[in-house]
């Protein structure tokens, strides 16, 4: 990841990263099977690695997980750092949930924290005309909740708003299993033109999915509309953290981990992978020292998963490509995301957050722990690999010159906002690629005839790269960890899929 600065007017530059130091020299676990209590090791302490072990350890008690995270706290991407100039605490990027991550709301409310989303009662699209359409769920059945949000879009003709409805009916009942094709060229076959890409397309499927349109497949469009939009009438509710990600996932979270009995190592980076000498795998830390368990959960990045298994001769599994060549990892590739800090004189939001239709910036949100008054504001651009060159300067003054032309001054005897600091931080490595037929190319979360488990959003879970991915595909690598050991999974949270319906499955059909 890489951070760069820029303040008005001063024209001052700086920088921040993280510093790793080395951690000290601790005693191996115990040698798996030499007693009654099984041992697993979790790799990476994102929210993968994090659902993993809380779900094991609430299955097999205290002590018998361990938690390893390259990073001095816990919470992976979703994470936080402090502003040199501001002295605020930011989030790196911006996190949200929806009413649809089920499984994520799960998993927070498990660790006791219930009280970490903050409801937002709706959805603002703004133009740069400075119109704003309001977008929430009506008092009827799903999926009929939306149609009236639907219906008041001003960035939309009538017609458009017609032939919109019938193409997202018709995406609907696209068949789980169908062939994949290109997006773009499903769109126009169903009479979806420019404006209609411009105007409602383009924005939700280039944020939820994080790539270009011209990669993306008809089948992770589906799975978007499907759950988010045509899902129960909760399952649009946009939810977003009531305080830091930093404090959310990386305090609380350990803290609850550790209140369930997983032992946290952090500063602690995976090496290696070697056979364990009773039986199972073990690592090798970046400090030379050696960790045995009975099985192994992989929650790390997929270019480091791919890497350490390669290097220890695992074939990731029948169904994925042999490990002996690019595979997966080079298949799946990185996307970014681009995050921009500004802080301004005053503030001018009318709004919590917005979608920006048509600007280069694609979201925009306040801090929904913030003062009413607070002038600070974070812009997302998903998808930004073209401007991971672009210099900071130049970004920030487009970006914010977008925003006050979005929200212009309507009070007369008010001059317009100053930008007086803005900051920007880039998430090269923020999810997958999500190209054309991808999910062939995601590892499933076991490997055959291995004491060994993959968890990460990149892997096979049915859902893009989100934190509602990341959950599930710790909840299905500690399921398969506890088949693997025959221990029974009664206390373990499993996975489970929103419900629909009958008025949906009627609409709906074959594609619910």
């Amino acid at each position: 990841m890489c951070y760069a600065t820029q303040t008005f007017p001063l024209m001052s530059w700086g920088g921040f990263g993280y510093h790793f130091g080395m951690a000290p020299l601790i005693p191996p676990l115990r040698s798996p099977h030499s007693g009654d209590a099984r041992r697993v090791l979790v790799a990476g302490g994102g929210l993968a690695g994090c659902a993993a072990a809380f779900n094991l350890a609430r299955v097999l008690g205290p002590g018998t997980v361990t938690l390893l995270e390259t990073r001095t706290e816990t919470g992976g991407r979703a994470r936080s750092f402090t502003d040199p100039a501001s002295g605020e605490t930011l989030d790196n990027c911006q996190h949200l949930m929806m009413g649809c991550c089920v499984n994520l709301r799960r998993f927070t409310d498990a660790l006791g924290l219930e009280n970490a989303w903050a409801r937002q009662p709706f959805l603002t699209f703004v133009t740069p005309d400075g119109l704003r359409s309001r977008f929430f769920a009506a008092n009827l059945p799903a999926p009929l909740h939306l149609a009236g949000a639907f219906a008041r879009l001003h960035t939309l003709s009538w017609r458009s708003k017609l032939s919109l409805a019938r193409a997202v009916l018709a995406l609907a009942s696209v068949g789980a299993n169908a062939e994949d094709e290109p997006v773009t060229s499903w769109l126009a076959r169903h009479s979806q033109g420019d404006r209609e890409l411009r105007a409602f397309w383009e924005p939700v499927l280039v944020s939820a999915l994080n790539d270009r349109m011209d990669r993306l497949g008809i089948r992770a469009t589906r799975q978007v509309f499907l759950e988010a939009f045509l899902g129960g009438k909760s399952a649009f509710d946009i939810w977003l953290p009531a305080r830091p990600l930093g404090q959310v996932f990386g305090t609380e979270t350990r803290q609850a981990l550790e209140r369930a009995g997983v032992s946290i190592r952090t500063d602690c980076a995976v090496r290696q992978l070697l056979p364990s000498t009773g039986g199972g795998w073990g690592v090798v830390t970046r400090d030379g020292c050696r960790l045995e368990a009975d099985h192994l959960v992989l929650a790390t990045p997929h270019k480091i998963s791919w890497e350490l298994m390669k290097s220890a001769g695992i074939s990731p599994g029948e169904d994925a490509p042999n490990a002996t060549e690019a595979g997966w990892s080079a298949k799946l590739g990185l996307s970014s995301i681009t995050a921009l800090h500004l802080w301004f004189n005053r503030r001018f939001l009318p709004v919590e957050h917005a979608a920006l239709v048509g600007s280069l910036g694609h979201w925009v949100f306040r801090k929904t722990w913030a003062e009413k008054s607070d002038p600070y504001c974070q812009v997302l651009i998903s998808a930004s690999d073209h401007l991971l060159e672009e210099p900071a300067e130049k970004l920030i003054h487009r970006v914010a010159t977008d925003l006050l032309r979005f929200f212009p001054e309507t009070n007369p005897n008010q001059t317009a906002p100053l930008l007086i600091h803005g900051r920007v931080v880039r998430e090269k490595s923020a999810t997958f690629q999500q190209s054309l037929d991808m999910d062939r190319w995601r590892p499933a979360n076991t490997i055959r005839n291995q004491y060994i488990s993959i968890a990460g959003d990149f892997t096979r879970t049915g859902w893009p790269a989100t934190m509602e991915g990341a959950v599930r595909s710790g909840l299905l690598a500690s399921q398969n960890c506890l088949e693997t050991m025959g221990v029974p999974q009664s206390r373990a949270l499993t996975v489970v899929e929103p419900k629909h319906n009958w008025l949906q499955r009627l609409l709906i059909g074959k594609g619910v």
